[in-house]
């Protein structure tokens, strides 16, 4: 995938430096405006592996910047008995589901070649907590809509209701909104010693505008 990025940044240069790295422990050369996590936490097997992804997505942001992504939606894990399989997609998980359970898809091109991969179930409250503990406000879950040209075919119904996919955002707060907890903090600490794209599926916009 690399090598295909690079040389399309070398038929149709747009400024892009791609890198292949560990995005737990991966930093830019300086502080990013936007960071995108498109299908990455969900490769979170534990609660400390996607602490790791979180903290990595803070410290490449600069004060005022935002994490955007997309994620299998685990506040709608799928359930025994429904099927995607109209959409060229399964999605299956371990039951009983508990944190780490395997989630398998199956993404199926109308030529019938198809590919599996895996992520893995962490609880809403995990990540929203893991985001907390990186340092990030206001984390937001947003869902994801059809195309407004489709919203009103049936076809999506089923798509709509199991809703596989999530998106989501969380700010670093600005030097001016940190400035007076950090000193908060600091008194706190003074005060106390002992602190220490294979698919027929079409077009997903966001519900709301990052």
């Amino acid at each position: 995938m690399i090598e295909l990025a690079h040389a399309e940044e070398q038929a149709r240069p747009i400024g892009c430096r791609y890198v292949c790295a560990d995005a737990a422990s991966y930093a830019p050369p300086a502080p990013v405006d936007v960071v995108a996590a498109v299908y990455l936490l969900n490769y979170a097997r534990i609660r400390e592996e996607l602490q790791r992804l979180c903290f990595s997505c803070f410290a490449a942001l600069r004060p005022g910047g935002r994490v955007v992504g997309f994620n299998d939606n685990v506040r709608r894990p799928p359930r025994p008995g429904e099927s995607l399989a109209k959409y060229g997609l399964e999605r299956t998980v371990e039951r009983p589901l508990r944190e780490g359970s395997l989630i398998r898809y199956r993404i199926t091109n109308p030529d019938g070649q198809w590919v599996e991969f895996d992520n893995y179930y962490l609880q809403p409250a995990t990540y929203e907590a893991a985001m907390r503990n990186a340092g990030f406000t206001d984390f937001e879950w947003v869902d994801a809509l059809t195309d407004p040209a489709e919203s009103a075919s049936s076809f999506w119904d089923d798509l709509k209701a199991q809703a596989p996919f999530t998106a989501f955002y969380a700010s670093k707060a600005r030097l001016d909104e940190a400035t007076p907890r950090l000193r908060t903090y600091k008194r706190l600490i003074i005060g106390h010693a002992g602190f220490k794209t294979l698919t027929p599926l079409r077009r997903f916009i966001m519900s709301k505008h990052f």
